[in-house]
């Protein structure tokens, strides 16, 4: 049932059309829910796949236009993944760029794109950069706020910095979707930059990995679980790591003070809270606010084209939910899945 929430929250989500359906280049698709008190709206946008369809984009292209004529031969999934706000603007990933976005409005002030802005998942902005993933290659991307590269980079398998392992001249942004699941050999998820350092989410090791780009140093921080899980997005507030899992957990990392190092090798002691009190299938998008914690569930492939916002307060009771459904916004034989992504409280 629908309930009211404490705060006003803002949600992406992303669907996935069947292959028999042709979806029509240039038409807006749902990407972007937002919902405050009892109300709630819905916002469309449009999304080019193909080279082609950058140069019938009605958003102005900052950044890198195609380089290459090749079509993607299997389909994207259609809306906004990782979602983030500075100051007055909300930035919203897609398959092969960054919406930024009025946030009062929501009219799409800037298409930001580049040869590495495909296949995007969480990302970092502040006020001076951006940062992104290309999981499939687990490449780092740096750029500013005119798309223009700053540093790429990748990490291999002994934790170490490579600048010079991936051909350069390759426009990500038209492969074809690769293989879904835990491609790459971390599969990075979520970004975030805690002093200067960034922190990525290994959905493969169930692990943080954290870089120093200023010096190229590259460690694990692992979890002390107590059950099995699949780290996926994150936050961090007040010293504390909040995670989702997508069976349907919430992960609270922090340092474990009473346990004796000089006897006993442990890293972040990870808490475990089930989200029992409701059916689930999926749990991705995390964000804290001062007294509630939101994420997202369902919304898994085979699911019911639909997917919730739940609210809980800081010890994870549930406080409120709210329902998305397709069938409100278009036609349900054209989809086969529809899931929220990432959440921006405010």
């Amino acid at each position: 049932m629908n309930s009211v929430l404490a705060n006003a929250v803002h949600v992406s989500f992303v669907h996935g059309f069947h292959d028999t359906v042709a979806p029509t280049n240039g038409k807006p698709a749902p990407a972007l829910w937002k919902i405050a008190g009892d109300s709630e709206e819905i916002y469309r946008y449009v999304f080019p796949v193909n080279p082609g369809d950058f140069g019938d984009l009605p958003y102005p292209i900052v950044g890198e236009g195609p380089l290459t004529r090749s079509e993607v031969e299997r389909r994207p999934r259609y809306g906004f993944t990782g979602l983030e706000r500075v100051g007055n603007h909300l930035y919203a990933g897609s398959w092969n760029g960054l919406y930024k976005l009025d946030v009062h409005t929501k009219q799409v002030v800037g298409f930001l794109t580049n040869r590495y802005t495909c296949y995007l998942h969480r990302i970092h902005v502040d006020d001076e950069r951006i940062i992104t993933t290309l999981p499939f290659k687990d490449l780092v991307v740096i750029m500013d706020h005119q798309a223009r590269v700053q540093d790429v980079f990748s990490i291999d398998r002994g934790l170490r910095v490579r600048r010079d392992d991936h051909p350069k001249d390759v426009d990500w942004r038209f492969l074809s979707k690769p293989w879904s699941g835990s491609c790459g050999y971390y599969h990075f998820n979520n970004v975030q930059v805690l002093d200067g350092k960034i922190v990525l989410t290994s959905r493969n090791l169930g692990a943080l990995v954290v870089v120093d780009p200023r010096t190229d140093a590259c460690n694990l921080r692992t979890l002390n679980y107590h059950t099995t899980t699949c780290v996926h997005d994150g936050d961090y507030v007040d010293g504390r790591y909040y995670f989702t899992s997508i069976d349907g957990k919430i992960i609270v990392a922090s340092e474990p003070p009473e346990h004796d190092r000089s006897r006993f090798n442990y890293d972040l002691q990870a808490e475990h809270h089930r989200l029992d009190e409701v059916e689930k299938n999926w749990c991705r998008g995390i964000a804290v606010s001062d007294s509630h914690v939101y994420v997202t569930i369902d919304g898994r492939y085979g699911g019911d084209l639909s997917f919730k916002l739940l609210e809980l307060d800081r010890e994870f009771r549930p406080t409120g939910m709210r329902k998305f459904e397709w069938s409100n916004v278009g036609d349900e034989s054209d989809i086969r899945f529809v899931t929220g992504f990432d959440i921006v409280v405010g």
